[in-house]
């Protein structure tokens, strides 16, 4: 807490909020995670969350696992799972 005290008086000015003429769109964030980005997508239809989307970093790095355990044998795949630490429940966001 101390460091994001001591780091508020340095944030730059300005709005942290936009107010939208148009009740439709999209946003999109990016937000880095001990694990890698994590993406959070949402849409508005009618001001209205229609859709909500939330990619963790843990879903893109599993493709991984299928190329590190190329070559090794059955009982090194703790091993190399273990390494990647990757998510199961999806909860690195």
């Amino acid at each position: 807490m101390s460091i994001i005290r001591s780091l508020i008086p340095q944030l730059a000015n300005g709005p942290v909020s936009v107010k939208m003429d148009n009740r439709d769109g999209w946003a999109l964030a990016l937000v880095e995670a001990a694990r890698g980005q994590n993406m959070h997508w949402v849409y508005l239809r009618n001001g209205v969350i229609e859709r909500y989307k939330v990619r963790t970093a843990s879903f893109c790095n599993w493709q991984a696992i299928e190329h590190a355990v190329l070559g090794n044998i059955v009982p090194d795949f703790p091993l190399i799972n273990k390494s990647l630490n990757l998510s199961y429940a999806g909860t690195d966001l």
